[in-house]
């Protein structure tokens, strides 16, 4: 017969109480990406994403933490918290066929913002996001949209995706360059890609251009930079949002960053 393990680790259970004691919105955005290791003095490693989340969790949720630990284990412990040692990361995709000439090609890609300490809805997404990019926005949404199985329904094409966001204007996702006649026109690709909510690779010139697109499946928290762009009354509606969703407000406003979403 197989000895127990004397140190079986509490926190998967301790996750199940949590779930139930914390709101939604405060278990996935600061617990639901934890992982935890028991050490050789009986202490808890509790793995988080990065020291923004540290301070979060110990200043807000030490508390609940401890009594679902106690709760299981019937005796409080040791808590510690270190960056790293998140979940396994996701096996490779396998190798698709290649794109044809003005085909492209759409890899979802999810953004971890766990790794900033938020997870974000659909919904906030649509109401705040949406304003911010604008046109672009439409075209992001498309995008996602075309994530489908390529091996029944075909690579779509960027004239495909005009029509659909742009009443076929081809130069509103591309761009334009400036010439003697014209002013130059920027295309909702290359304000994505600015974004970093797409990531575009190209082959080819012209009609016949081959692109590569990685698409972001889900868009961050705004930064304070962010929503001053957005008009007094979704900047406000904003700040509600935060509170329903126990994020303190104080400590988002020193976010000094342009955008959650890491560079390449």
């Amino acid at each position: 017969m197989t000895n127990p393990d004397p140190n079986p680790n509490p926190w998967p259970d301790a996750l199940e109480i949590l779930r139930t004691t914390t709101t939604k919105a405060t278990f996935d955005t600061w617990l639901a990406n934890t992982t935890a290791t028991v050490n050789d003095d009986g202490s808890l490693t509790i793995h988080v994403k990065n020291n923004y989340a540290i301070g979060w969790l110990e200043n807000n949720l030490r508390k609940p933490i401890s009594r679902a630990l106690a709760g299981v284990t019937g005796q409080e412990l040791d808590i510690r918290y270190e960056v790293g040692g998140g979940p396994e990361p996701e096996p490779e995709p396998r190798a698709r066929p290649e794109p044809g000439p003005g085909e492209f090609s759409v890899e979802l890609i999810s953004f971890d913002p766990a790794h900033w300490g938020h997870v974000i809805t659909q919904r906030y997404t649509l109401v705040f996001w949406q304003p911010l990019l604008g046109f672009s926005f439409q075209v992001w949404v498309t995008l996602r949209a075309f994530a489908w199985n390529f091996e029944t329904e075909g690579w779509p094409t960027i004239e495909l995706l005009a029509d659909i966001c742009a009443n076929g204007n081809r130069h509103r996702l591309t761009g334009r360059n400036e010439r003697v006649d014209r002013k130059p026109q920027v295309g909702a690709l290359e304000i994505l890609a600015k974004a970093r909510i797409i990531h575009v690779r190209t082959e080819g010139k012209g009609r016949k251009t081959q692109y590569y697109f990685r698409v972001l499946d889900n868009l961050p928290l705004l930064t304070p930079r962010q929503v001053e762009e957005l008009t007094p009354a979704l900047q406000q509606r904003h700040k509600e949002w935060l509170w329903k969703c126990s994020i303190d407000y104080e400590e988002w406003e020193q976010l000094d960053f342009g955008s959650l979403i890491e560079p390449e």
